[in-house]
């Protein structure tokens, strides 16, 4: 069914205004008496607003869905139809009460008048319809294409958690086989991670100080493996810790500076966290690793679909004088989100 509404408002007054406007030309007619004046304006009005209603009831019903399917008869046909019968109608019960000798003279001037009122509602109305149709397609492109963003945003998001459990997992390897004596409580920090996992697998974003708190129960994964060889300062100032992120943005990048660079007590790597007026930063010195280590293919490019699908934004890169730099915009929930 179609749906789109015309005034009654609408319907009134301009009925109205077209009874007044065929009783213009009578009015300054010598000929024309005030009785038949107005009866013929009368006349008008009535059959303007049925002839409203019933090509909106046409209209309506000729479409079935969209794409939409016209009946046997088109609406200009049956509009017409009914206009003519319906002028018949009142035109004869004009003549009954003031009876003229120019029967037909008079019945083919009001149907022909009827015929130019049918045809401007109807044109204005098939408008109506069009634009209700075009508002439903986009409508309906519109929830498919939100439904398809969504869709990839859950495979992203379901890309991180494998991805976070299999270097976590990777970590506590090399402890085990260094006989790490600080296993039992990287064991006990992983699981207080992952309850932080857990809880916010499930949000699309996080507030930037709640990522803080879950980035630094993993920087604390990371320094109990490296010790001296990570060095992670986070200088981010208090108000934009109301700002939102995806969740696990922060950690997905200290991993991937992690695991492109040499980290080492003689060679440390050291990251730095830090917010400017529109972007949280992440900085570290490049020193590339020359073996090649198994990656997921994952990192950057996560953050950077994420941030397209979620805000429509872009992440920046930036190499220069041997730094990385990866500046996530800032999003205020308020008027980003």
């Amino acid at each position: 069914m179609l749906h789109f509404k015309v005034s009654h408002k609408i319907i009134f007054l301009s009925s109205l205004c077209i009874g007044f406007l065929v009783a213009v030309p009578k009015i300054v007619d010598p000929l024309a008496t005030p009785i038949l004046t107005l009866l013929d304006s009368t006349i008008t009005f009535l059959y303007a607003i049925d002839m409203w209603y019933i090509n909106i009831a046409i209209q309506k019903r000729s479409y079935t869905k969209l794409p939409y399917h016209p009946r046997r008869l088109s609406p200009l046909i049956q509009g017409l139809l009914w206009g003519i019968l319906i002028m018949l109608v009142l035109s004869s019960t004009l003549l009954f009460i003031i009876p003229s000798q120019n029967y037909g003279t008079m019945m083919l001037m009001l149907q022909v008048r009827g015929i130019f009122i049918h045809f401007t509602f109807y044109m204005f109305i098939q408008l109506l319809a069009q634009n209700a149709i075009n508002q439903e397609i986009n409508l309906q492109l519109e929830r498919s294409k939100t439904n398809r963003i969504w869709a990839q945003y859950e495979l992203l998001k379901q890309q991180i958690n494998p991805h976070f459990l299999f270097n976590s997992l990777n970590t506590l390897k090399y402890m085990v086989e260094n006989q790490n004596l600080k296993a039992v409580d990287f064991i006990l920090k992983l699981s207080k991670f992952y309850r932080y996992t857990l809880k916010n697998r499930q949000l699309n974003t996080i507030s930037l100080g709640e990522e803080l708190k879950i980035l630094k129960i993993y920087n604390y994964l990371l320094i109990t493996r490296f010790e001296e060889g990570l060095h992670i300062d986070i200088q981010v100032k208090e108000f934009f810790k109301t700002t939102i992120i995806p969740p696990f943005t922060l950690q997905l990048l200290v991993e991937n500076a992690v695991k492109h660079n040499v980290v080492s007590q003689t060679n440390p790597l050291f990251l730095k966290i830090y917010t400017d007026e529109e972007f949280v930063c992440i900085e570290n010195k490049i020193c590339a690793k020359k073996s090649n280590q198994y990656s997921m293919g994952i990192g950057l490019k996560n953050i950077r679909e994420r941030y397209q699908l979620l805000f429509n934004r872009e992440i920046i890169i930036v190499t220069e004088n041997q730094k990385f730099i990866v500046k996530i915009p800032i999003i205020y929930e308020c008027t980003d989100y």
